[in-house]
């Protein structure tokens, strides 16, 4: 029953973030610039 609930948090945590990371690949993709900014911001992300 716990690994039930925790698998159902991570998948609603997970859905929104892959969504955003996505938008900011697609807006960042041509740009050598926004492209360091797009991997500072996926660290962010990881460490948090």
């Amino acid at each position: 029953m716990k690994l039930d609930i925790s698998v159902k948090y991570l998948l609603k945590s997970l859905i929104p973030s892959l969504i955003i990371l996505t938008v900011f690949y697609l807006g960042w993709k041509d740009n050598q610039e926004n492209a360091r900014m797009f991997y500072a911001f996926i660290g962010c992300i990881i460490n948090a």
